[in-house]
């Protein structure tokens, strides 16, 4: 919907459907990126007002005690060991498949090689599209969101099945 937004001209209420993507911020890091590749101001500016509002509120709910609590179980032990051991089989992306690939004693290398590939795509995707020229085509703007969207997919260290949903976009 950002996408099909930014494409009609509609940037504010992009940048606020954008922002509703920090609930997988894995997915949606790179849209800050984009809107300052691409430079939507206009966009940016309601993304990074929509994501303080809600900041503000997860905080007001979840307390900072909370937050404690979520960023702990992400470094925990039991996490990594489900996630990645017994369910990563369902994971989709770069990263996933080096760490499948490589014998067991190298995953977290190969994950984080992996990673840098994906991240390494992600960023000439976002450099591409600042030097790309600027036009008023509204499917030009679809298509470098489009390719965005499949560099955060290939990126994604955290990315499964359930969640390809997104390359339907691109696609």
């Amino acid at each position: 919907l950002g996408a099909s937004w930014m494409a009609r001209g509609r940037h504010g209420l992009a940048g606020v459907v954008f922002a509703l993507g920090w609930f997988k911020p894995q997915l949606f890091a790179i849209v800050p990126l984009m809107l300052v590749a691409r430079r939507q101001w206009r966009a940016l500016g309601t993304f990074v007002a929509t994501s303080a509002v809600l900041a503000v509120a997860s905080l007001a709910i979840a307390s900072a005690r909370g937050f404690a609590a979520w960023r702990a179980l992400l470094a925990s032990h039991a996490y990594r060991d489900w996630i990645v051991g017994v369910i990563g089989w369902k994971m989709q992306s770069l990263p996933a498949l080096a760490r499948v690939l490589v014998p067991s004693p190298m995953a977290s290398l190969a994950a984080v090689v992996g990673t840098l590939i994906g991240v390494g795509f992600a960023l000439f995707v976002c450099v591409s599209a600042f030097r790309a020229p600027r036009t008023p085509e509204p499917n030009e703007e679809f298509e470098w969101w489009a390719m965005a969207c499949l560099a955060a997919l290939v990126a994604s260290p955290h990315l499964f099945l359930y969640a390809l949903v997104l390359a339907a976009f691109p696609c």
